[in-house]
């Protein structure tokens, strides 16, 4: 089993959000980027929780599922500032992991803005999945999703292949799973300009019916600068 660190830089932040969730579809090989990637200049860091009540320590899965819900979304993203030739495709990668909360927190992500002819893939893709909740079966539209994980205070030996181990600091190493946006520039875009990308990511908890019963958003911004090719 291949092993990934990555260190980042914390930044707090603090929001609401929402409910339930036990994923039954996993990540297939083809949805999940590399996450073997240069963490140099990885600086925003996201951690929101609400927690309707403290858990007590030491208790079974079972007893978290009947436990009042914590809802915990954090992320990682890398450098903001990108470069990239006229005809070429540049990437960056979003991690986002659970380590607060009690819940499957269920990640969809979308291009809201972008540069006129500029193509932007997120990967792993738009999907729908089926997950359990309470006695029925609900559809829920995903790109990922990402389970609660414990704290370790040293790095991780067994990291399932489609996740990485991230150190926060001050806490320790919580695993984590990628999101990687591509960004492709036509070829008759002139060097010297600047392209700004807005992904927005939504964490939702769905309720009984499938609806999100609490969701939650937050904004990744990119800025592209066209380079002359040499």
């Amino acid at each position: 089993m291949k092993r990934v660190f990555l260190k980042v830089t914390l930044l707090g932040l603090a929001l609401i959000l929402g409910l339930l969730g036990q994923v039954l579809i996993p990540l297939t090989a083809a949805e999940t980027p590399d996450p073997r990637v240069n963490n140099v200049g990885r600086a925003y860091l996201g951690n929101d929780c609400v927690q309707l009540t403290d858990l007590p320590v030491n208790i079974t899965a079972n007893q978290v599922a009947n436990e009042p819900a914590k809802y915990n979304l954090a992320s990682v993203c890398g450098a903001s500032s990108l470069q990239v030739i006229a005809g070429a495709e540049t990437k960056e990668v979003i991690y986002f992991y659970n380590i607060d909360g009690n819940r499957t927190t269920h990640i969809s992500l979308e291009v809201t803005q972008a540069p006129s002819g500029w193509e932007v893939k997120i990967v792993p893709l738009l999907h729908k999945i089926e997950i359990e909740s309470g006695e029925s079966v609900i559809i829920v539209t995903e790109n990922l999703y990402v389970e609660p994980s414990q704290l370790s205070p040293e790095p991780i030996q067994d990291i399932p292949t489609d996740m990485v181990c991230l150190f926060v600091p001050n806490r320790g190493y919580a695993l984590s799973r990628a999101v990687t946006v591509i960004i492709r520039v036509p070829e008759s875009e002139e060097a010297g300009t600047y392209g700004n990308i807005k992904i927005t990511a939504v964490a939702s908890w769905p309720g009984q019916t499938g609806a999100a019963a609490i969701c939650q958003t937050r904004d990744f911004d990119f800025g592209v600068h066209v380079l002359m090719m040499k």
